[in-house]
C-alpha cells in the first residue's frame, strides 16, 4: 500500500507518455486535462508537500524531473520544489498502474504559510516535462 499524506485531497500529479505509437498524454489528479484547479489543506507555518510531478514510461522508467515554475505565488506563504521520489497513482486501467508499487523520481512541490496565518491562499504553477508536455495547476490552499 502506498503511504498517504494527511492533507486534503493529496496532490498526485504526473505526466505520462503513452504506449509506443500512441500520442503522449497528460494525467493529474482526477482529471486528464492539462489545467486543473486543485484544493489542498495545510497547517499554518509548516512546510508541507502539496503535490508531485512524475513522468514514467510503461516500464516504470523515469523520463527525468519536471521543471516546475511558480506562475502566481501565494499571497500568504511560499512554494518551493525539491527533487525527490514519490509513488505514482495511476488508475487501474492505465498501462502504468504497476508503477504505483514503487517510488520513482519526482519533482516535489511544498507550501509553507506565513507564521500564524490561517485562511485561504492560492497559487498557480506550471510544470514542463522531459517530453515537452505542459501541465498547469491552480491551487486553493486552506491553511489551518
Amino acid at each position: 500500500m502506498r503511504p498517504h499524506l494527511s492533507i486534503a485531497l493529496l496532490g498526485l500529479l504526473s505526466a505520462c507518455t503513452a504506449a509506443p505509437g500512441a500520442p503522449p498524454t497528460a494525467q493529474g489528479g482526477s482529471s486528464g486535462s492539462t489545467s486543473t484547479v486543485v484544493q489542498r489543506g495545510a497547517i499554518s507555518g509548516q512546510k508541507q508537500q502539496i503535490a508531485y510531478f512524475i513522468q514514467v514510461t510503461p516500464s516504470c522508467d523515469s523520463l527525468g524531473y519536471a521543471v516546475v515554475r511558480v506562475v502566481t505565488p501565494p499571497a500568504h506563504g511560499r512554494l518551493s520544489t525539491e527533487q525527490g521520489q514519490d509513488y505514482p497513482a495511476y488508475n487501474k486501467d492505465n498501462i502504468r498502474f504497476a508503477c504505483d508499487a514503487k517510488k520513482v523520481p519526482a519533482t516535489l512541490l511544498f507550501y509553507t504559510s506565513d507564521p500564524g496565518y490561517a485562511g485561504v491562499d492560492s497559487a498557480t504553477v506550471e510544470a514542463v516535462f522531459a517530453d515537452g508536455g505542459l501541465m498547469r495547476r491552480d491551487y486553493t490552499i486552506s491553511v489551518k
